[in-house]
Formats: C-alpha cells, sequence, structure tokens
C-alpha cells in the first residue's frame, strides 16, 4: 500500500500560513477480502502537524477532505497500488459511478441510509427491490446515472403488399434513454392513434380492400421527446390471381456493401403476390438456396467475409405465375 504525503507549506494555495492542528479525512469504498464485495464506508482522521501528515492508502477509490486549508476541495481520488510515496496533489480524480459496485449485505437500515448520500454524489441510480431469496428483506440496487436521450429511430417500418384476407405486419424499433414507448397510427385521410397498438410491432390479422392505399407509422416516445417513423403504405389486392395477370414486380432488392458481421436489410416488392420468398447464391448465382421463414416483403440478416459476395432475390407468386427479382449482390469488407 502507498504512503500519501499531504504537504501544504507556507504558503497555502490562498496564501495563508500552513496550518496547525487541523486535519485530513480519508473514507473508502473498500472491497472485503473473502467476498470481493463493498463494505461500509468507513472514515478515519490523519492530523496535520505543521501541514503536513502522511496516510497508508490501500489501492482503491478515495474521498480526501482537508480540513483547515483555504483553496483544497474535496476530491474523490485514486490511489495506485505500490510502495509509494506519492503526493496527494498528484492523485487523479476518479469518476465513482464507473467504479464497480457489487452487491452487499447490511443488518440494519441505519447501515444503508448512511451510504445513499455518497452513492448518488457519484451520479449512481439507486432503487430498492425485494429479495426473492431472503423473505422479508430487499436489495439495494446501484447503477451509474444514464444521460437522457430522445428517441432515436432503429428500425423503420416497410411497405406491405398483401392479398385480401392475408396477415399483415407492421415492424419498427427506436433507442432512446429512457426506453422510450411507442404508439402506432393509421392516415386514413389524418393521423390517428390506433387503440391498443403499443408494442414494436402491429399486425392486422386480415386485410381488407378497404385498407388499400392506408399508411401506418410508429409514434416512439420518453421524457427527452417523441420522434415519428417513416409512413409504411398497405397495398391490398382484390385477388392473388389479379384477373389472370401473374406478379408484377414493383421494388427491386438493392446491392449494398457491408461489414463482416453486420446486419444486413433487403426489401423486395411486388403487385398481385399471394405469397413471396427469398432466396440466397454463394455460387455466384449458379445455384439458389431457399432462406427458411424468409417470406415477408423485407428481409433482415447477417453476413459474413469469405468465398464469393452473397447474392439475394426474391420470388413473388399467385395462383396465375410467378415473377423473380433482380439479384442483390453483397460486398462484404473485413475478415
Amino acid at each position: 500500500m502507498p504512503v500519501i504525503q499531504f504537504r501544504f507549506a507556507d504558503p497555502t494555495p490562498d496564501g495563508d500560513d500552513a496550518p496547525a492542528g487541523e486535519r485530513v479525512r480519508c473514507a473508502l469504498l473498500e472491497p472485503e477480502a473473502v467476498t470481493g464485495v463493498y463494505r461500509s464506508v468507513a472514515e478515519f482522521q490523519v492530523p496535520l502537524v505543521a501541514g503536513a501528515a502522511d496516510a497508508t492508502l490501500s489501492a482503491g477509490a478515495w474521498y480526501i477532505a482537508v480540513d483547515g486549508v483555504e483553496g483544497i476541495s474535496e476530491r474523490w481520488v485514486l490511489v495506485p497500488s505500490g510502495a509509494g510515496p506519492v503526493l496527494f496533489t498528484a492523485l487523479p480524480d476518479v469518476d465513482l459511478s464507473t467504479v464497480p459496485v457489487q452487491p452487499v449485505q447490511v443488518p440494519r437500515w441505519s447501515a444503508l441510509d448512511g451510504r445513499l448520500s455518497v452513492l448518488e454524489q457519484a451520479g449512481a441510480e439507486v432503487s430498492l427491490e425485494t429479495d426473492p431469496a431472503v423473505p422479508g428483506s430487499v436489495v439495494l440496487v446501484v447503477a451509474p446515472r444514464a444521460t437522457p436521450a430522445a428517441p432515436v429511430v432503429v428500425q423503420q417500418p416497410a411497405s406491405l403488399t398483401r392479398v385480401a384476407g392475408a396477415v399483415a405486419v407492421f415492424t419498427a424499433s427506436a433507442s432512446g434513454t429512457p426506453a422510450p414507448t411507442v404508439q402506432w397510427q393509421i392516415n386514413g385521410g389524418a393521423w390517428a392513434d390506433i387503440a391498443g397498438a403499443t408494442s414494436a410491432s402491429y399486425t392486422i390479422p386480415s386485410v381488407a380492400v378497404a385498407d388499400d392505399g392506408k399508411q401506418y407509422r410508429a409514434i416512439f416516445t420518453n421524457a427527452s421527446g417523441s420522434v415519428a417513423t417513416q409512413a409504411a403504405t398497405l397495398t391490398v389486392t382484390a385477388s392473388g390471381g389479379g384477373g389472370g395477370s401473374a406478379p408484377v414486380v414493383t421494388t427491386q432488392p438493392q446491392s449494398q456493401t457491408v461489414a463482416s458481421g453486420a446486419s444486413l436489410t433487403l426489401t423486395a416488392a411486388a403487385t398481385g403476390a399471394t405469397s413471396m420468398q427469398w432466396y440466397t447464391s454463394l455460387d455466384n448465382g449458379a445455384t439458389w438456396k431457399t432462406i427458411a421463414g424468409a417470406t415477408d416483403t423485407t428481409y433482415a440478416g447477417t453476413v459474413f467475409a469469405g468465398g464469393p459476395s452473397p447474392r439475394f432475390r426474391a420470388t413473388f407468386t399467385n395462383t396465375s405465375g410467378s415473377v423473380t427479382t433482380d439479384a442483390a449482390i453483397i460486398t462484404v469488407t473485413g475478415d
């Protein structure tokens, strides 16, 4: 454990004489040797003699307050390991919100209450939760205080084409602190909330021809603000065959470049389709394999480097025939 030297010579930072008979107060969040958890903050004092004092402190985060020396502020400092000596003024400040806090049991509320102010001053979020393992007890949960952030859309809802009677599912997501709530809206002439549509996905169990052309969006809200997604349009056809016509591709999947291990999103659309299926090729388009479960107009997956560039395409089908989109070529960068 290093020796920390406190030296307040004549004059002090404010020009005063070196203090005599004053003190240095030290407090440590100290982990127990056996369990490794933090115990109560214990404070001890070291007298200043002619403005000088030495204290042997263990490595860790210490609260240091010097009484009687004007111009010396209270500090949380990081004491390094090693023998020292180290001057107090050379110790770096430490942000306590970065110090790991582990659970610890205390027998009385007074012991718990005594440390709350220290934790809150350190920038921590403090809450009490019932401990299911110990009847009649609670757990003090401590976490760094999160910085509030307004919602930001992460996933936009995709436009969908469905035959009358089919299921339509719109999905969106957003980040934010605290986590934002969501409310889906429909635009049949003006935007209006959809009752009960407050999850990341909104499902229409059976679309009707009357729903053709309606738009849907999600509003994400938290205490710092709100954000709306782009509008997704629902296209509804009266019958899969469309009067004897095969589907017609309206949106081709786009080739793109992504990093190895990153997520990939592709979108395709066609009119008059009753079903669709995504396919992939890993041999430059010589053969194509069905992607299990990929039957929506938006496909999301992960790609990795190695071998030829993967290709993706979609096939749309109805009772009159089928049509296949162009192949989207994915260039994968990195290892």
